[in-house]
């Protein structure tokens, strides 16, 4: 009966994650919209808490696809090395993203972004560049309070009427491609109550 409790509460989560967000196509359609839109394979997370490692595996992946790791490998050396805690909050910190990481990866690139213009600097920069940012952001974006949760950025779109940026993630909750728009982003983003997680960011950078 516990089991069947968790799982109909896991599952009643995802439904509400699901439903507590406007998701938009990514990206929008519209000649006044220019766009960014990386191609990475969503990886859906096979933990409860192993949001982390299914974001390392799809940054790691696009980055060497020619050497592609799973995820379970990835929680595997988590575990091994106390990085991944999947029954001890905070589960990965961002310090231990980066460790975890920097294991698979010849190098990896992370960072605090400083404030709201620097936050979408970032992101656009990065994603520019070609390379997505995984960042660390709410479960639910629309609620502070929901658990922290990382995402895959992969790409973003700005109405040059409005204004209006709609920022497009791969969500190892669902393994699906999604988007919202840039102020519940950044709002989740710097509140996700992870320690060292207001404004963290990291890349992994094309191996050679």
């Amino acid at each position: 009966m516990v089991a069947l409790a968790a799982a109909l509460a896991l599952c009643a989560a995802s439904a509400s994650y699901r439903s507590s967000l406007a998701l938009e196509p990514a990206p929008f359609p519209g000649p006044d919209i220019p766009a960014i839109l990386l191609h990475v394979n969503p990886v859906q997370k096979s933990q409860a808490n192993s949001c982390g490692e299914a974001a390392i595996t799809m940054a790691y992946n696009y980055a060497y696809p020619a050497q592609p790791v799973s995820e379970l490998k990835v929680i595997r050396y988590g575990i091994a090395h106390s990085l991944y805690t999947p029954h001890r909050v905070p589960f990965t910190s961002p310090a231990s993203m980066s460790a975890i990481a920097l294991h698979f990866a010849d190098s990896v690139d992370e960072g605090k972004a400083s404030s709201e213009q620097d936050a979408l600097a970032t992101l656009e920069d990065q994603l520019d560049a070609g390379r997505p940012v995984v960042i660390d952001v709410t479960t639910v974006l629309s609620d502070n309070s929901s658990g922290a949760h990382f995402v895959l950025v992969i790409g973003y779109a700005t109405d040059l009427q409005s204004g209006m940026t709609l920022i497009t993630f791969n969500n190892p909750l669902t393994g699906q491609q999604q988007a919202a728009n840039w102020p519940t982003i950044w709002s989740a983003w710097q509140n996700n109550g992870d320690p060292g997680g207001r404004g963290w960011w990291l890349v992994i950078p094309a191996g050679s």
